[in-house]
């Protein structure tokens, strides 16, 4: 699917603020890289090929990190989302993953100690329209001096 840089990148961020919403928690730490994408036996795809990865932090609180992803586990669900992996951990905290049926992939885990949610929003592959620049052809200003 061909999406520009900017508009992928606000689809993952529009995800990522849903999530925050959903779990009435504000959207910290944000960061994000655009990763070439990779076929199953784990050769780099065409060039210029990206997905977006992106991470962010959820301060939930201690009260309500085992909550929040047990609710990021029922709207998965509900939504029709695969959920491939949940777990809980000794510490009371745990890991939710889901992916979207449009190929969104989503991440939850709780800190050490639990107190906030690592959240990680990772795009499906994309293909950068004509006249953008591939994102692994991108050059830092400082490398153009």
């Amino acid at each position: 699917m061909t999406v520009s840089y900017d508009e992928a990148a606000r689809q993952v961020r529009s995800r990522a603020g849903a999530v925050a919403e959903l779990l009435a928690a504000p959207l910290t730490e944000p960061y994000l890289n655009p990763t070439a994408c990779e076929d199953p036996q784990g050769r780099r795809s065409e060039k210029g090929v990206y997905y977006l990865h992106s991470s962010y932090t959820l301060p939930v609180g201690a009260d309500r990190v085992a909550d929040a992803l047990r609710l990021a586990h029922r709207h998965f669900t509900g939504e029709g989302y695969q959920v491939s992996d949940i777990n809980w951990f000794s510490d009371g905290g745990g890991r939710v993953r889901a992916d979207s049926p449009d190929g969104y992939r989503y991440s939850l885990t709780t800190t050490t100690p639990p107190v906030a949610i690592a959240l990680g929003v990772h795009s499906p592959c994309f293909q950068p329209p004509d006249g953008e620049v591939p994102h692994d052809e991108w050059v830092s200003p400082s490398d153009q001096e």
